[in-house]
């Protein structure tokens, strides 16, 4: 990890490639740690977008491919 140890918003956005208010509605969520500075300022620690990063970009809902009602794993 290199850089500055906390991340506006807009650099969080730019670092995982999602939207501000991507960044944003994660962090009303609590679902990314952050820290309110202002009523317009958050400030996200290196170490969490780090954290997301390798998560990676997940999306809820189905997984592509997957049909309803069809069974995953081994093929009968």
């Amino acid at each position: 990890m290199t850089g500055r140890p906390l991340l506006t918003v807009q650099e969080a956005a730019v670092e995982l490639g999602i939207t501000v208010r991507g960044v944003q509605e994660r962090l009303r969520r609590g679902a990314m740690q952050g820290e309110r500075v202002t009523p317009r300022l958050w400030l996200i620690p290196r170490a969490e977008v780090e954290r997301w990063k390798a998560l990676g970009r997940q999306r809820p809902g189905r997984k592509p491919g997957h049909r309803p009602g069809e069974q995953t794993g081994a093929k009968r």
